[in-house]
């Protein structure tokens, strides 16, 4: 238990160092990118989501598209952009996990006993274990087309998705975050240097509670499974 919060630690800390060291060289990028966004206008949205449906579809980290909505959109504009296309992506890969890809994903999960001991123990308890498996740190798409493949029913699937709030709150900030260091030099004359430690301070906390949420999920999904493989 130790181990896994000193790593969560590390994380957290990685992260916070990367923002800084990165923030400015990712500045000129992220003006062009705004840019693009203002002569956009609103179909930015639906572009963003466009790429988020086909990035993650094919196994495309969402974090990292989650944090570029943070850069780009802001803290509110970023969470509504991601939540709204994770849920899309998540409601697709169920459509193609039932349909065009099952035969694929049944094939796949032959040779992955882990995964296939929490597909027979979601189909004793479908709709609390998907909202533990939303919060571990699985894949996304790896876990919708493993809940596709299983036939749980998608009412409860599509309640289960906003399991994935949280992550997204946090990703999206360090993108947010991140963007605001990159105008450090400027924004210090006007608020001080207190802003920039309340914001890092803000997404340690953060990253620290997700982490929290993460263990305790991982630790109901072992459970699960546990209990699955006595009543078998």
């Amino acid at each position: 238990m130790r181990r896994a919060w000193l790593l969560w630690l590390a994380v957290a800390a990685l992260i916070v160092v990367g923002i800084a060291l990165l923030g400015h060289a990712t500045a000129t990028n992220l003006t062009t990118i705004e840019a693009w966004i203002h002569d956009v206008g609103p179909w930015a949205f639906v572009a963003y989501i466009a790429v988020f449906l086909l990035l993650t579809t094919f196994f495309v980290p969402d974090t990292l598209l989650a944090i570029v909505a943070g850069a780009v959109f802001g803290m509110v504009g970023g969470v509504l952009a991601v939540s709204f296309a994770g849920i899309l992506a998540a409601a697709l890969q169920y459509l193609l996990a039932r349909t065009l890809l099952k035969g694929r994903i049944d094939a796949w999960l032959r040779d992955r006993p882990r995964l296939t001991a929490i597909q027979r123990a979601l189909r004793r308890d479908q709709v609390k274990l998907q909202w533990f498996l939303r919060l571990t740190p699985f894949n996304p798409t790896t876990v919708s087309y493993l809940l596709g493949a299983t036939g749980v029913r998608f009412g409860p699937y599509l309640f289960a998705c906003f399991g994935l709030l949280p992550a997204f709150v946090v990703e999206v900030y360090v993108g947010h975050a991140g963007r605001s260091l990159t105008s450090a030099a400027e924004r210090r004359d006007a608020v001080g240097p207190w802003h920039d430690a309340l914001m890092v301070g803000g997404l340690a906390a953060c990253v620290l509670v997700l982490a929290w949420l993460a263990t305790k999920a991982r630790r109901a999904v072992r459970e699960a499974v546990a209990r699955s493989e006595d009543a078998g």
